[in-house]
């Protein structure tokens, strides 16, 4: 299917509709947008999650033949 066809977001969403349970980011899927959250009132605590969680996103992500979009995160 070629990116930007009409059925790239169903396709896509279908494909990626597991990511969820990977981790323990708060995932939000829309179309072919993914937005991880994560929060904890302590920084040391948050970012050792954040490091634990983004290695798991990424051991996904490779295992599903997936690459990230880094000109698209935002922070």
């Amino acid at each position: 299917m070629p990116q930007g066809s009409i059925l790239s977001p169903l396709f896509f969403s279908l494909y990626v509709n597991d990511l969820p349970k990977e981790s323990n980011f708060k995932t939000t899927l829309f179309a072919d947008d993914t937005c991880l959250i994560l929060a904890n009132k302590n920084i040391d605590i948050l970012e050792k999650m954040a490091d634990q969680e983004i290695n798991k996103v990424d051991r996904w992500m490779r295992h599903n033949k997936l690459s990230l979009n880094y000109s698209k995160l935002s922070t």
